[in-house]
């Protein structure tokens, strides 16, 4: 599971839930992995500490790291529900 902007998922799904399970590619030194949007970050211009998405233990132990880190790097997109 991950967090993303309020903002951000408005600007894509609208307000309310609708955004809420819907399913976020993140992208970390080539390798990808599948999640879901189930939680909110501040709107992008409240952000002070950079933070463009948030990933919780379970997304980060995915890609074989410590789950108590800060690293730049990260890329995420919308993922195709096909």
């Amino acid at each position: 599971m991950c967090a993303l902007p309020r903002d951000v998922w408005e600007a894509k799904w609208g307000k309310g839930d609708a955004a809420r399970g819907k399913k976020v590619a993140v992208t970390y030194r080539g390798k990808t992995v599948l999640g879901e949007l189930r939680d909110t970050l501040p709107t992008t211009a409240s952000i002070k500490n950079g933070a463009g998405i948030d990933l919780n233990p379970g997304f980060v132990n995915a890609f074989g790291l410590n789950y108590e880190f800060k690293l730049p790097g990260f890329d995420w997109e919308w993922a195709n529900e096909s």
